[in-house]
């Protein structure tokens, strides 16, 4: 762990997604000649841990130009990614954004669960020279061209159909909405920020003549949706009352929906 690198051009903030990962990363970095923790001992102090640098990058391009850059370990628990936990994990982000402004990072990428961190908290990290971004735009690409394939396999017509999106307010659903409301019969929103949801379904409907319903209870919109896109910050969502061969992306993380969906008749995961 080397945080004295000079002339940093980027930064990437990142965390793990399992114990397993982890276990295996911080032996790696204790070095060979110390003995091994358990993962049991791991577990006791990998969420106290301040975020730091945990190795560097260097890129270079075909062209010769080369850019140093490091990564960023926030140390958030894999098993703490609910939204009960939300704060504390909006607050490891932010600290290590701030870390990464200290370092300065020109361009800070925020990785995985950790580009939560910009719904709706983006003034914590304004006004600074130090640029934050994330990959939702490409998981959002990635969502709604992946759809558009299934459906073609599936036999289902995009603009026959009734799109429910879980998460509809943040950035890879409004990603979503943005690509499909002019593609599709009716837009169904859904999300946990009902004064955030009404806003957007005003705007959908009155400036852009989109025919779009919503609510903040997943199971009062369900049964209309033909094809449903979850990309909320939550797990264990519950899809009962679905309509029979019902279109279903889960490009949540982490994963939104729980694992028994797989085995439901009539579901196309």
């Amino acid at each position: 762990m080397d945080s004295t690198a000079s002339s940093i051009d980027f930064a990437v903030i990142g965390h793990q997604d399992s114990w397993q990962n982890i276990t295996a990363f911080v032996n790696d970095i204790r070095g060979g000649s110390m003995d091994e923790l358990s993962c049991e001992k791991i577990k006791n102090i990998f969420p106290f841990i301040p975020p730091r640098d945990i190795f560097k990058i260097h890129v270079a391009s075909k062209t010769g130009i080369e850019i140093n850059g490091v990564y960023i370990e926030t140390f958030i628990d894999p098993d703490k990614l609910g939204a009960q936990f939300i704060r504390t994990n909006i607050t490891k982000v932010i600290s290590a954004a701030s870390y990464a402004k200290k370092m300065g990072a020109k361009i800070v990428t925020l990785g995985g669960f950790t580009s939560i961190v910009l719904e709706g908290n983006v003034d914590s990290l304004s006004s600074t020279e130090t640029k934050f971004t994330t990959g939702n735009t490409l998981t959002a690409a990635y969502v709604v061209k992946g759809l558009e394939k299934a459906a073609i396999q599936s036999g289902i017509t995009l603009n026959e159909s009734n799109v429910l999106i879980v998460g509809g307010t943040g950035d890879i659903g409004m990603a979503c909405i943005n690509y499909l409301k002019n593609k599709i019969k009716k837009l169904i929103l859904c999300a946990r920020n009902l004064k955030r949801l009404k806003e957007i379904s005003l705007h959908l409907s009155e400036e852009e003549n989109i025919s779009v319903d919503y609510s903040d209870c997943l199971q009062d919109v369900i049964v209309e949706a033909d094809i449903i896109i979850c990309v909320a910050s939550s797990t264990g969502i519950q899809m009962t009352n679905c309509k029979r061969n019902v279109l279903i992306c889960d490009a949540g993380y982490p994963k939104n929906l729980e694992a028994k969906i797989n085995n439901q008749s009539g579901v196309k995961l």
